[in-house]
């Protein structure tokens, strides 16, 4: 039988696991409206096909790897 202490520390991992879980989607949803509002800007500037991932990201503010986290090239 698990004790009341068991129950509220596995209750408490629980919420923290959640809260992880939120706040990464937050941070997703951050990380791709700062590519789309570099993108937008980008745009406004330079034709799209002479866009690089390297221009996207250095405007957005945020690094290769993360772009490819959520895209797999700039055509998506």
């Amino acid at each position: 039988m698990m004790s009341l202490k068991s129950i509220k520390d596995k209750d408490k991992n629980q919420q923290s696991v959640d809260l992880i879980k939120e706040m990464s989607k937050i941070r997703q949803t951050e990380t791709k409206t700062y590519i789309k509002e570099a993108l937008t800007q980008l745009l406004k500037e330079t034709d799209f096909e002479r866009l690089t991932i390297s221009q996207i990201t250095k405007k957005a503010g945020i690094n290769r790897g993360t772009f490819y986290l959520h895209y797999t090239d700039k055509y998506e």
